[in-house]
């Protein structure tokens, strides 16, 4: 419902509960019982969105943010499947250098390219703070190397409940090592102008990290 309707709505709900109030030919039990039933879709909304609010917390306490199942062993070594090219694989260079010294990115073309492998490292840096200038080697490979840790992501829509889930997996040799979970969830009934009532978990006190594939690295560096 658009908010602006909802809002007529209630406002008409409110001097009808007046009128009904102050309707002196009425008995009081008549009066109160005609308020009650014009709250009911006001309960009704009330009541749904403290439904979906609590299912969401619930999610977030048992779902939400790095779970490690495995402790990893230590290297200096990632996969990363990407979808926006290179920029994982440099950035992450930045980011861990020199406690990580090699990236190996499978890009998943669009529009029905094929996929790409390329490896890459750091042949020079700068004293730039937002480390602007570093060069880096990029090689084309035909495969990943095999027995090296991996990050991918994986996004879920729940069309019945409104909840996104994005899930990125540090694995290797398909073995699940650790996991990051993100969860939002919509609540349609009101629409504002260009969005709809949202929750992440983040609003509940948990902390939220920019950049999940950086707290799964650092599990596995030195």
């Amino acid at each position: 419902m658009n908010w602006l309707l909802a809002f007529l709505i209630l406002i008409g709900l409110a001097i009808a509960a007046h009128k009904i109030l102050n309707n002196n030919k009425l008995l009081l039990r008549q009066r109160l019982l005609g308020v009650f039933f014009l709250s009911i879709p006001v309960l009704a909304y009330v009541w749904d969105y403290q439904k979906v609010y609590y299912e969401h917390a619930q999610d977030c306490k048992a779902e939400y943010g790095l779970k490690i199942l495995i402790e990893p062993e230590k290297t200096d070594a990632i996969q990363i499947f990407s979808d926006i090219g290179d920029a994982p694989a440099e950035g992450a260079l930045k980011q861990f250098y020199p406690r990580l010294r090699y990236v190996e990115i499978a890009d998943k073309k669009k529009y029905g390219k094929p996929q790409t492998y390329s490896s890459f490292s750091v042949t020079s840096t700068t004293d730039d703070r937002r480390k602007r200038g570093w060069t880096f080697d990029k090689t084309p490979i035909n495969k990943l190397s095999e027995g090296v840790f991996r990050i991918s992501k994986t996004s879920e829509y729940d069309k019945k409940i409104y909840r996104h889930k994005d899930v990125w997996l540090l694995t290797k040799n398909d073995q699940v090592y650790a996991k990051y979970t993100d969860l939002r969830r919509i609540w349609p009934k009101i629409r504002y102008p260009d969005s709809v009532p949202s929750f992440h978990c983040s609003d509940l006190g948990y902390e939220s990290s920019v950049i999940p594939r950086y707290d799964l690295i650092e599990l596995i560096l030195k």
